[in-house]
């Protein structure tokens, strides 16, 4: 198996080519270690790929240890900067510091200032979805907990990928008879890749002619899930520290549920990764807000820049 950056440098990748055999045995063993990994044909070989969020996911302390061997080499021979590494390698971390804010599963990542680990820079919380649908109701229901976005959190959607759709042995041959009866034509609507366990079909269009395949595919009898899987893009929706802890501990202060929850899963998220001093810190001044002592506190934020202090309250 070897590891390598991906062409965007957003992600790593773990991938191995070989034998059918070999190929299930290995995704078999993963996902033993908590990754969602198949293994698939490619050409004429067999192919288990993991990219970040799935790596993550992996509770082995030798596969960890080579991973985190990879990220220090590349960093020691310049193809990774001190800053990319760190945050590689706290994407890598993350896997079982999870948290569900409104209903939506993060991952807590401290991100170190040094290589000792006691510094510490800022702390990554991070959702990835590999569906459009998910992403979009994440977003959703960040909102409707009352975070705002582009303040208290980022959210990007890359479309690379989308349009590419696996079809299982036995459903790939059903699949190219029933596009052709719809009249979508292969080389000018879409392109196709055969392999002896099925096969790739890639619409050159997806925004037009997408959906228009995936219903062609359902009237055939085909199954999203059992005997395809569409690839739709990858998001990034990223938690802004500290203004995101700032309006869930707010809105856990003033009674609501959700939030209260979610501050909740966070503090313990931190205290596993040693670090719950850090979050405590961030939103001490809410939790202070309201009452006599907070007044006359004062809060630096380092890497912003910013201090505040509380010279008066009032409850609205």
């Amino acid at each position: 198996m070897y590891v390598q950056e991906t062409p965007t440098g957003k992600e790593l990748r773990a991938a191995f080519m070989g034998s059918r055999e070999k190929a299930e045995i290995l995704a078999s063993m993963l996902r033993g270690w908590g990754a969602e990994v198949e293994a698939r044909p490619i050409g004429e070989r067999w192919c288990a790929t993991l990219y970040s969020n799935q790596l993550s996911a992996v509770e082995h302390p030798e596969f960890k240890a080579a991973l985190e061997a990879f990220i220090a080499k590349a960093k020691e021979k310049g193809i990774l900067t001190g800053e990319q590494a760190e945050r590689k390698a706290a994407r890598l971390s993350a896997g079982p510091n999870a948290v569900e804010i409104a209903g939506v599963e993060f991952c807590v990542a401290p991100v170190w200032k040094d290589d000792e680990k006691k510094a510490l820079k800022t702390v990554l919380i991070l959702y990835q979805p590999a569906d459009r649908g998910q992403f979009e109701e994440a977003v959703k229901a960040l909102e409707e907990l009352g975070l705002a976005k582009d303040a208290d959190f980022a959210a990007t959607w890359d479309d690379k990928g989308r349009g590419d759709i696996w079809l299982k042995a036995g459903a790939f041959d059903k699949a190219m008879v029933a596009l052709k009866t719809a009249g979508l034509r292969e080389g000018e609507d879409y392109t196709v890749k055969r392999a002896k366990g099925g096969g790739y079909i890639r619409v050159k269009n997806p925004k037009e002619d997408l959906g228009k395949a995936l219903e062609v595919f359902k009237k055939a009898g085909l199954e999203e899930g059992r005997d395809y899987t569409v690839y739709s893009g990858q998001g990034v929706i990223c938690l802004t520290v500290p203004e995101a802890l700032w309006t869930i501990a707010w809105r856990a202060k003033i009674g609501d549920a959700r939030a209260k929850a979610a501050l909740d899963q966070l503090l313990e998220a931190a205290e596993r990764l040693g670090i719950r001093q850090y979050f405590e810190e961030k939103i001490r001044p809410v939790l202070m807000a309201g009452t006599k002592n907070a007044v006359g506190k004062k809060m630096t934020l380092e890497e912003k820049g910013i201090t505040v202090e509380i010279t008066g309250f009032k409850v609205e």
